[in-house]
């Protein structure tokens, strides 16, 4: 994700915010952002030119702390009005019709969250404090599946319900029958989340992930995978419990940065990373050998990576001379995307240097892996700021006994940033 654009500050003007939830956007790209605590709902253009209705109250057209926003197909705002315990559909002047009212039954709801509309245009609401999903025709006629105290949802283009199970620190996907299937748990870590309180699907079966307490949006693909963006603050690109995401008619990211009041907007750019080829070869003095039971590093490629799948790429040699010699791993990353970082986790038998170099084999950083009978080591490589999609690894090893083992394993982690 890159970086394009942001607009709003805190206050009660049209095209300010107090603390902006759940965001959508319509047919004609118009961004539609439930701006809670001023209790209305704001069409904002991706420069910030915004128009307003609605109004802290209980009348139909007002709104006690909406929450949730969809679009249906007829360009119809779908609000969740959670304060008044309803739905309203609005058209976008803000004249509404309203269902449901405070209760358990079927049509009442005790909260209301996130809502999306399926291709049969029926309205799915999350009920948390009911542990359930409504699903409702545009009468507020409902059914209901059975589900835990859920916050935001999406529905993908095959009808799939894609849920921030914000409680369990997960996402779940579903069937309209309620079964349903989760990744995730809670932490830190590419696929753990903390307290994850929206999603929002593309057409490509990417899922993006308002991860608000790990102040981040996270890109996963179906079975858990998972890439990060962003980091704590206020800065540009930057998130402070974001609480709200969508993803427009161009493939940009729409994100509602709560606690700063404002909207940004993020690209994946030109080039979608969704499978990277990886190739690697090694280079080492005249004379080593390697034994019968090591991988051959002379030339060898990954497996193709599926969308954002973290897997890695192990490199392995035995250096039987006894002298210090330098490992060469050649990193070619052929799907010409960017990337913020490399992830090197392995476990290091000796002590050595690695020496991370770029294209030109100019070096980048150097590092020392640490001593200690095949102990875990991780080190994160930021490469953000490095043009091209050739690296180097040089791993001296300092071996002064008959034998040394390298073993590196390349994830990708951080996330590829596009072009």
């Amino acid at each position: 994700m890159t970086f394009v654009s942001e607009f709003g500050s805190t206050g009660t003007g049209v095209g300010q915010f107090n603390r902006t939830r759940a965001v959508a956007v319509n047919s004609q790209d118009r961004i539609i952002i439930a701006d809670r605590e001023n209790g209305r709902i704001q069409l904002c253009d991706d420069q910030g030119a915004c128009t307003a209705f609605g109004s802290v109250g209980s009348a139909v057209g007002n709104f006690i702390q909406p929450q949730g926003i969809a679009v249906d197909g007829l360009d119809q705002v779908l609000v969740s009005d959670f304060g008044n315990r309803r739905v309203q559909i609005c058209d976008n002047s803000g004249s509404c019709t309203a269902f449901g009212s405070d209760g358990s039954a079927l049509g009442q709801f005790s909260d209301v969250v996130g809502i999306d509309v399926d291709s049969q245009d029926r309205i799915f609401v999350a009920d948390p404090a009911n542990n359930r999903i409504q699903i409702c025709d545009h009468q507020g006629s409902c059914t209901a599946f059975s589900i835990g105290f859920v916050q935001g949802l999406a529905i993908d283009s095959q009808d799939r319900v894609i849920v921030a199970d914000s409680v369990n620190h997960r996402i779940q996907i579903c069937d309209d029958q309620g079964t349903c299937t989760p990744f995730g748990s809670q932490g830190s870590e590419p696929g753990q989340f903390d307290g994850p309180l929206d999603v929002a699907v593309d057409n490509s079966g990417r899922i993006y992930v308002a991860d608000a307490g790990n102040h981040r949006i996270q890109i996963c693909d179906f079975q858990g995978n998972c890439l990060l963006h962003g980091s704590h603050g206020s800065g540009p690109g930057q998130l402070d419990t974001p609480s709200g995401i969508t993803v427009d008619g161009q493939g940009r990211i729409i994100v509602g940065d709560t606690a700063n009041d404002r909207i940004e907007i993020f690209g994946l750019g030109t080039e979608t990373p969704s499978v990277s080829v990886v190739a690697a070869s090694v280079t080492y003095p005249a004379g080593t050998t390697f034994d019968a039971d090591s991988v051959d590093v002379t030339s060898m490629t990954a497996d193709p990576l599926g969308p954002f799948t973290g897997q890695s790429v192990h490199f392995e040699g035995i250096n039987r001379q006894g002298v210090r010699q330098v490992f060469r791993y050649r990193l070619d990353f052929i799907q010409a995307v960017a990337l913020d970082s490399i992830v090197l986790e392995g476990r290091a038998w000796l002590e050595s240097e690695i020496r991370l170099l770029d294209e030109q084999q100019n070096i980048i950083t150097t590092f020392h892996s640490l001593p200690g009978g095949n102990s875990f080591q991780r080190h994160v490589l930021d490469v953000s700021g490095i043009a091209g999609k050739t690296f180097f690894l040089d791993e001296e090893n300092g071996a002064t006994i008959w034998r040394y083992r390298s073993l590196i394993e390349i994830n990708f982690s951080g996330g590829f940033l596009g072009n």
